[in-house]
């Protein structure tokens, strides 16, 4: 008897070892694939420019550690550290996915001729908005005669000079060291633009016009550039619908919107794509990423756009279901040699993109906005968001390869007295209502949130309401993701996640890129794990 007690104390003990050390070995997930990792750049002394692949990346700490870069994993990138008064540190480097590299540098004092050059702008009318090299460093004096003068690092630099009502004026400045010159930006008032009046049935709808300037309808967009730009009506109990129009100097478009509602009958989506990554817009609405499913959709044909860069967009339609699930496996085809694609990020997220005056959509905060097939050459991009300064900067665009854009955005003085909220769910389409009140659909940035705490309601039909509270910081971005439980599955815990991210800093790389890693400890009690497993196992043997 007190043999085969200890025989089941073993096995017991076996079992247990096995079961607790297994489990926590896959506690944490494996590091998913992906195509970032980060960079940690410090400088000595402190408050440096930093430039990666010649693209203004933030400022290094004069306090503390500084923030962490994102960029593309498995490629050399060139960094260049420059601060007034000192050398300008370069050199290259590269990252594995997922992985942090650091980069320590030392900046000697200059000693002989100067690194830097200056520019000095003036605009007629005065006033105007100065950006250099997608910088934003102020107005110009509305004096006569007088100039905004700004140092900069010598060579080459594009100045924007921008005033609401004309158009925005571009040049190209090339500094030789200690060299000034003056810019003098003549702004035509000539503007060419149009208007878009927009009529919803039933009324009261909310209107957003290319993902920023949102109004009731019935409304009348003025002052809108010419070009392509897209309308988005949504309101509760009624499907969203999107359109693009085309604005004509001097002219008013206009746009009658029937909103159709959410009847009974509704099925889903389930929308992949090889490769995987690639922006999904069903019927004009951006809806995440592939693989993704798309829940609330009517009964009946809806249209499908997906765009990946390096890859050729894919269009075509599926046919809805009531209570069904559509699966879509779309096999994208490579750009031809002949074009280019970018990658656009912002922080924070939810600009509206621009390139060449052409209306693109929106950056989020969990991926790249995809701008496929694109000519080469230089391009003029803009992005806009409410509460922030334009940032307007030239991208180069390569045939056959990929140009990433990242911009941070700078607040405009005193206007971003709010926080935004960013919102995911799985699957998307849910509506999003915080503190009862409707916003829209996900995948879905809240934009002008008061701070302080909310309550947060996502719900969909066909699955029960999911709620939390959230916490709005004054210029920072709280993000949700959500797993919705179908109506009648057993209750389990929804997953969740809620996070904050500074919208005027960089990017840390929690923030950035929300994927784990497997720990060393873990791996290591894994191990231990087996080998005590096999050791209890002789025992219970002998």
């Amino acid at each position: 008897m007190p043999i085969t007690n200890t025989m089941s104390h073993f096995r017991s003990s076996f079992i247990f070892a096995v079961l607790v050390l297994s489990l926590a070995a896959l506690a944490v997930p494996v590091l998913a694939d992906g195509d970032t990792g980060f960079v940690r750049i410090t400088s000595s002394p402190g408050g440096a420019f930093v430039y990666i692949d010649d693209i203004y990346r933030g400022v290094t700490s004069s306090q503390g550690p500084s923030s962490d870069i994102v960029v593309t994993s498995g490629v050399q990138h060139t960094v260049r550290v420059s601060k007034q008064g000192y050398q300008d540190y370069a050199t290259t480097f590269s990252v594995d996915a997922g992985e942090l590299s650091e980069l320590d540098t030392n900046l000697p004092p200059v000693t002989q001729t100067s690194r830097f050059g200056t520019i000095g702008v003036q605009s007629v009318p005065g006033g105007a908005n100065v950006y250099i090299d997608g910088i934003y460093h102020g107005l110009t004096p509305t004096q006569t005669g007088s100039f905004l003068s700004q140092d900069v690092i010598a060579g080459k630099h594009i100045v924007s000079v921008m005033l609401d009502g004309y158009v925005t004026y571009s040049t190209t400045v090339v500094l030789d060291l200690g060299e000034r010159k003056d810019v003098v930006a003549n702004l035509n008032q000539d503007r060419p633009d149009g208007s878009i009046q927009v009529r919803t049935s039933p009324d009261g709808a909310t209107v957003t016009l290319d993902g920023t300037n949102s109004r009731t309808s019935p409304v009348t967009f003025a002052n809108v550039d010419v070009g392509t730009h897209t309308v988005v009506a949504t309101r509760d109990g009624y499907y969203s619908v999107s359109r693009t129009v085309q604005v004509t100097a001097g002219q008013t478009a206009q746009l009658d919107l029937d909103l159709t509602p959410i009847g009974p009958s509704y099925g889903s989506a389930w929308i992949r794509s090889a490769p995987s990554g690639a922006d999904i817009y069903l019927d004009g609405l951006y809806r995440g990423s592939t693989p993704a499913t798309i829940g609330s959709l009517g009964v009946g044909s809806h249209t499908v756009l997906l765009r990946l860069s390096g890859y050729q967009e894919y269009s075509t339609s599926i046919q809805v279901s009531a209570d069904r699930t559509t699966e879509l496996m779309a096999t994208m085809t490579a750009l031809p040699p002949s074009a280019g694609s970018v990658d656009v990020i912002s922080y924070p997220s939810g600009a509206s993109v621009y390139l060449d005056g052409v209306y693109y959509g929106q950056t989020t905060s969990w991926d790249a906005l995809d701008l496929p097939g694109i000519a080469p050459g230089s391009h003029t991009c803009r992005l806009s968001l409410t509460g922030y300064y334009d940032y307007v900067t030239t991208v180069a665009v390569t045939a056959g390869k990929v140009t990433n854009l990242v911009a941070t955005l700078k607040d405009l003085p005193s206007s971003n007295p709010h926080g935004q909220v960013a919102v995911v769910s799985a699957p998307s389409g849910a509506g999003v209502y915080i503190d009862n009140a409707y916003r829209g659909i996900t995948p879905l940035t809240v934009r002008d949130v008061t701070k302080g705490a909310h309550t947060l309601l996502i719900r969909m039909s066909g699955y029960q309401d999911w709620t939390t509270s959230v916490q709005v910081v004054e210029g920072e971005t709280a993000q949700v993701s959500s797993t919705l439980v179908q109506v009648g599955a057993p209750s389990t815990a929804a997953t969740t996640a809620v996070t904050t991210a500074a919208t005027t800093a960089a990017p840390t790389a929690t923030t950035a890129v929300p994927t784990t890693t497997r720990s060393g400890l873990l791996d290591g009690l894994a191990l231990a794990g087996i080998a005590l497993a096999g050791l209890l196992a002789v025992r219970v043997r002998r």
